[in-house]
């Protein structure tokens, strides 16, 4: 009897350490989580910044084009 009750205290012990673990274990997974969608949302970021700085590099290589355009057209009418 002394046996079955030992084994019974040991097996609530377990059970309780195995909930305590699965508890820590689902606040890191949830951790986890929120880390992976707060670098989702800045690699977004980052994403348009880089979009954004893409589109300026074009516009200006567009107006360095036609002002070197505008600069032969004038060195040609005046010659």
């Amino acid at each position: 009897m002394k046996e079955k009750t030992t084994a019974e205290a040991a097996a609530k012990e377990a059970e309780a350490r195995a909930s305590k673990v699965l508890e820590e274990a689902d606040v890191d997974r949830n951790k986890l989580n929120k880390d992976v969608e707060d670098l989702k949302v800045e690699v977004q970021n980052r994403v348009t910044i880089l979009e954004e700085v893409t589109a300026r590099a074009s516009e200006a290589e567009a107006r360095a084009r036609e002002a070197a355009e505008a600069r032969d057209s004038l060195t040609v009418s005046l010659n």
